[in-house]
């Protein structure tokens, strides 16, 4: 059986639950359960004299929250506030009657829209200047042996016209059967 409180900040509301915590511990059961932390936070404070019951298990609940968290509440207030009035029926009619102009729920842009988005792509074009790569390769020569260590603007010379035009030509190629890039790095 579930048991239900309405407005725990109120003195007849308070002494229901005082006269439901005779001969009980806690709200549900013999140990603390969810039921109990919900009830403790709907309370505003520790009731007065005039609530036994309800004293005595506030501070079992209190005892045992302690226990598991530790320490003081400092960042956190919470205050009662009366509920706000339900809409009357003429003002639900005149908000749905509204047009809602402002929603759009298959995404479509405005021309505002577009052109911003034409703004910053263009903008960030503009923004963006070529940058010549400037590159730092190492590479290992087979059977010989040797290791190069090269810069190179890649704007200029590319790394295969190198590999292509000087280090497999004669008489380089005498020497040179295999050439591997052990290191290509951005400068």
């Amino acid at each position: 059986m579930a048991a239900t409180f309405s407005d725990l900040h109120t003195d007849a509301d308070l002494q229901a639950l005082n006269e439901y915590l005779s001969g009980r511990t806690f709200i549900s059961g013999d140990e603390i359960s969810r039921d109990d932390v919900k009830v403790y936070a709907a309370v505003l404070k520790k009731p007065g004299d005039g609530f036994a019951n309800m004293g005595r298990w506030y501070d079992s609940v209190a005892l045992v929250l302690a226990a598991r968290f530790p320490g003081e509440a400092v960042g956190v207030r919470v205050s009662a506030r009366a509920a706000a009035p339900a809409p009357s029926e003429e003002v639900a009619k005149d908000a749905s009657n509204e047009d809602d102009n402002d929603l759009d729920l298959f995404g479509d842009e405005t021309e505002e829209e577009k052109k911003a988005v034409e703004e910053r792509e263009a903008s960030k074009a503009s923004s963006k200047k070529k940058e010549s790569g400037k590159f730092s390769i190492l590479m290992d020569l087979a059977p010989v042996g040797y290791g190069i260590m090269l810069t190179i603007v890649d704007d200029l010379v590319s790394v295969d016209s190198i590999i292509e035009e000087h280090l497999t030509v004669e008489p380089c190629n005498k020497y040179v059967q295999s050439c591997d890039i052990v290191a290509f790095n951005k400068i």
